[in-house]
């Protein structure tokens, strides 16, 4: 993705989308996995894999809740370049062929 920067914070451009919208976006994307790792864990098991959820997958997910609640968080606290990058690399991260499950 081709990344347009600019020295003021709200021209940041990340493709063809503002940085603070694709930050905002991204926030509340963790926002919602964290609500649902915290709330129903097992549905963040059965949703994914064909295996029943247990007491310690319910455990690590909850627990895991709190780094995407915290990612959140941060995204609003840090300036946009540091927060679009943050959010790019996780997202890359994510989608890397070292966790597909092929």
């Amino acid at each position: 993705m081709v990344t347009t920067r600019s020295k003021t914070k709200s021209a940041s451009l990340i493709g063809v989308m503002p940085g603070t919208l694709y930050v905002k976006i991204w926030a509340v994307m963790m926002i919602g996995y964290a609500a649902q790792m915290l709330l129903i864990p097992a549905n963040m098991v059965t949703d994914h894999w064909d295996i029943p959820s247990t007491p310690g997958m319910e455990f690590w997910i909850r627990g895991a809740s709190v780094g995407f609640g915290c990612t959140a968080y941060l995204l609003t606290k840090v300036d946009t370049e540091t927060c679009a990058a943050a959010a790019r690399a996780q997202a890359r991260a994510r989608n890397s062929s070292l966790f597909s499950s092929s």
